[in-house]
C-alpha cells in the first residue's frame, strides 16, 4: 500500500495544536496509509503536546520565534519567515501531501504560501467566533474555510466557507467515572487556564476561597495551573483544608471533566466546546488584552445560545474583588445540592438544557 501524507501547521498554543492533531489523526484513522507532516516551532509546548503522537507524526520544527513586540526585532523575524517558507517548500515538494490543514497563527503563513505555490489544497480552520489576524490574512488563498461559530461565517467568502463541529479530542463514548481522592459530599470545581495556564485565574481562585470560608467547606478543586504558574496553589489548598488535585498540564482531561460538577475557565474555543460535550455548567472569565478580544467574543456568542449553561464574568469585574465569582459559585452549589436531593439518578443538572 502506497504511503500518503497530509500536512498540518499549528504552534505555540494548545488551542491550535490539539484540535489540529485531532483533525489530522481522525483523517488518518479513516485512511490508514496516511501519515502526518506537522509544521511546528521549537517551543517547549509544541514538543510536549507532540510527544504523545510521535509515532504518527513527521515533525518539522520551523525556526520561528514569537511575533516581535519591538520594531527593531522585525528584520530578524522576517528572515525567519523567509527561511521557514523555503523549508516548507522543500518538505511539501518532497512528501507531496494531499492537503494542508491550517489552524491559524503566524506559523501558518509561510507554510500556506509554500502550499499555494505547489498547488496543494489549503483547508483553513477558524475555531473562534471572530477570526484572528493570521486567519483573515490567509483567507484569500485558502481552498476551503471551516468555522465552528456561526458568527464567524460573515468574515469569509460564503462560496468556500462551511460550518463544522469543533474537532474534539474526546470520543463520543461514555466515560466510566474514575474514583479519585476527593470528598464525594462536596461540589467539585475544575479550573482550567488553557494549555499555558492563567496566573490571573490561579490567584483569583485562591483569593475567592480565602475570602469565603463558607465556600471552602462546600468545594473540591481540580486545577490545571500551567507549567510555570502554579503560584503554590497546591500548598494554598492544603492550608485551607480543601481537597484538591493540582497539575501543570494534562492532555487527557476526560476523567477530570467527568468528576467535575462545574468548570471555571477562560473562553478559548476548546474549553467552551469541551464543557458542552461533557454537559458541565461553566463560568467563563475571558482573557481580554488590547487588540485581541477573541475570547470575549467566544463567550458572548456561546452564552446567547446556552444562557442557562454558561455564566460570563468580565475580568475587570473580579480584578478588584471576587464577589461576582463567589456569587456564581454559590448559585451553582445550591442548584447541584437541590438536584442531588431530587434524585440520586440525576446526572449533570444541565443535561436537559443542552
Amino acid at each position: 500500500m502506497k504511503e500518503t501524507y497530509i500536512a498540518l501547521a499549528a504552534a505555540r498554543s494548545g488551542g491550535h495544536i490539539i484540535p489540529g492533531i485531532t483533525l489530522a489523526t481522525t483523517y488518518c484513522q479513516e485512511h490508514p496509509e496516511t501519515k502526518i507532516i506537522y509544521f511546528s516551532t521549537r517551543h517547549a509546548l509544541d514538543k510536549k503536546i507532540l510527544h504523545e503522537h510521535a509515532a504518527q507524526v513527521i515533525n518539522i520544527a520551523l525556526p520561528l520565534d514569537n511575533v516581535p513586540k519591538r520594531w527593531y526585532q522585525y528584520p530578524m523575524f522576517m528572515l525567519q519567515c523567509i527561511r521557514s517558507f523555503f523549508i516548507s517548500i522543500y518538505q511539501l515538494a518532497r512528501l507531496k501531501p494531499t492537503h494542508l490543514i491550517l489552524m491559524g497563527g503566524y506559523i501558518s503563513i509561510p507554510v500556506a504560501y509554500a502550499a499555494t505555490l505547489l498547488r496543494i489544497p489549503r483547508h483553513l480552520y477558524e475555531l473562534n467566533a471572530v477570526p484572528g489576524s493570521a486567519t483573515k490574512f490567509l483567507a484569500p488563498i485558502a481552498t476551503k474555510i471551516y468555522v465552528c461559530f456561526d458568527a464567524a461565517r460573515s468574515f469569509f467568502s460564503p462560496k468556500k466557507t462551511e460550518l463544522c463541529t469543533y474537532p474534539l479530542r474526546f470520543s463520543k463514548k461514555t466515560y466510566a467515572t474514575h474514583k479519585i481522592n476527593l470528598d464525594p459530599t462536596k461540589m467539585t470545581c475544575l479550573v482550567l487556564g488553557g494549555s499555558q495556564g492563567s496566573l490571573f485565574l490561579n490567584t483569583t481562585i485562591i483569593k475567592c476561597l480565602k475570602d469565603n470560608p463558607a465556600l471552602r467547606d462546600r468545594i473540591n478543586i481540580i486545577h490545571q495551573t500551567g507549567a510555570y504558574l502554579d503560584s503554590n496553589c497546591a500548598a494554598e489548598y492544603q492550608a485551607m483544608g480543601i481537597p484538591a488535585i493540582v497539575f501543570d498540564y494534562n492532555q487527557n482531561l476526560e476523567e477530570y471533566y467527568q468528576e467535575a460538577d462545574i468548570v471555571i475557565g477562560r473562553s478559548g474555543a476548546g474549553t467552551i466546546f469541551e464543557t458542552l460535550h461533557f454537559k458541565k455548567p461553566c463560568i467563563l472569565i475571558p482573557l481580554e488584552i488590547p487588540g485581541n478580544n477573541h475570547q470575549l467574543h467566544n463567550a458572548q456568542a456561546i452564552v446567547q445560545q446556552y444562557p442557562y449553561v454558561y455564566t460570563v464574568i468580565r475580568q475587570h469585574d473580579v480584578s478588584s474583588n471576587t464577589h461576582a465569582l463567589t456569587n456564581a459559585l454559590m448559585h451553582y452549589t445550591q442548584i447541584l445540592m437541590a438536584a442531588s436531593l431530587c434524585s440520586s439518578d440525576t446526572a449533570s443538572p444541565v443535561n436537559s438544557l443542552i
